[in-house]
């Protein structure tokens, strides 16, 4: 028997090879997009989120009112200094997404499709700067919603046998358009070589699963930095997940966001500014009621033997409740003996009732830890560094 999402990423593997097609091979106009645009990827079905709020976070959704009115006060009153860092974090990474992914919208909204050897379907090619793109769709045989897909770019104007890969994904559709379970892979490498607007690098590949109670997202990072240029952040790799849970109306709990992440920051309480600290985060946020994240600090200004052991809470408009920072030995930072205490402000009964249990994620980034809020549906495993697509010499 499959095991569950193996066939979904073995489909990563290959479905770079549709791309041979953007050598020559395309047919008879398509009078309709059928249901290929169901498939289609989509930014806002990939992006982390803790507050929802579009600005701080770069995402590429509309934001409630609720949100809306959260993050104006926010703003107006201050917000939590380590959630202002970890919001940072998760706008870079959205918005390397959306570098890499957004001439692919441009693609389908633009472009009309062909017919390419019955199930399959192209678009393109478009061009954004100094840089052509395609996308190339193609339909399962034996489950009709399944689609693999792949994005291709080249210099403008050269010849199709210069297309290059820079992102793969497949995906089984769900209930929703554009929604279910599959897999992404881009080649922040590959894109920012093709395309100057595309600034970030490195790779990264995300399993997903949206159901009916939320989405799940699974990360891994392969020597990311959201600026490749010199002076920028240190490239790192890391396992990264996302929960992003609707509400409960019958357990009484609200929507809530779950992030794990990893990113390089200047720690605001390091005893020197200016060295990138690496933070390994776990936080939470339930709209209308606040958030906490719980964070280990290592590197930069903090040296080979020391780590910072942060928490910190915040309220319904995002201001600090509670923080709390500790300084404590690299070794066995979960441990209180020999720490000391680097800034306390507030009390922990500060924090909602249901965020006053400290979760630390693990130290190495690449150590994977599940939610235990995850329902069953939105399982899901961090897919292997191997399942990244590749870019295969495209000739005519």
């Amino acid at each position: 028997m499959e095991r569950r999402g193996e066939g979904d990423r073995a489909a990563l593997r290959w479905s770079a090879a549709l791309l041979l097609a953007l050598a020559g091979c395309a047919g008879d106009d398509l009078p309709g997009t059928d249901d290929f645009s169901d498939a289609a990827p989509e930014l806002q079905a990939l992006q982390l989120e803790l507050t929802g709020d579009g600005a701080s976070e770069g995402l590429a959704v509309e934001q409630t009112s609720a949100a809306l009115a959260s993050v104006a006060q926010g703003l107006e009153q201050g917000a939590a200094p380590y959630l202002e860092g970890t919001r940072g974090s998760l706008r870079q990474i959205n918005q390397a997404l959306g570098q890499a992914l957004e001439p692919v919208v441009a693609l389908l909204r633009e472009e009309a499709p062909q017919t390419l050897r019955g199930q399959r379907r192209f678009w393109g090619p478009v061009t954004r700067g100094a840089t052509d793109y395609a996308f190339v769709m193609e339909r399962g045989a034996l489950l009709r919603s399944r689609f693999s897909w792949a994005v291709a770019a080249k210099p403008q104007g050269a010849p199709a046998g210069q297309y290059r890969v820079i992102a793969a994904g497949s995906i089984v559709v769900g209930a929703e358009r554009r929604r279910g379970r599959g897999v992404v892979g881009l080649d922040l490498d590959q894109a920012g070589a093709l395309d100057p607007t595309v600034k970030a690098r490195g790779k990264l590949l995300v399993g997903f699963a949206h159901g009916v109670q939320g989405t799940a997202l699974a990360y891994r990072f392969k020597d990311f930095t959201p600026d490749g240029a010199e002076g920028g952040p240190t490239p790192f790799s890391a396992v990264v997940r996302g929960l992003h849970l609707k509400a409960v109306a019958n357990a009484t709990l609200p929507a809530r966001n779950l992030v794990r992440i990893a990113f390089h920051g200047n720690v605001p309480d390091s005893p020197v500014s200016g060295t990138r600290e690496l933070v390994v985060a776990h936080a939470r946020h339930w709209r209308g009621v606040g958030g906490r994240i719980d964070a280990l600090a290592t590197g930069g200004d903090l040296g080979a033997d020391r780590a910072y052991v942060i928490a910190e809470c915040w309220g319904e408009g995002l201001q600090q409740g509670f923080l709390r920072v500790r300084q404590c030995a690299r070794a066995n930072p979960t441990s209180d003996a020999g720490c000391t205490v680097v800034r306390s402000e507030g009390d922990e009964s500060a924090c909602a009732l249901g965020l006053r249990r400290v979760e630390l994620p693990p130290a190495d980034p690449l150590a994977d830890s599940t939610e235990t809020e995850a329902p069953a549906e939105l399982e899901l495993a961090v897919p292997a560094e191997s399942e990244y697509p590749t870019a295969p010499a495209l000739a005519q």
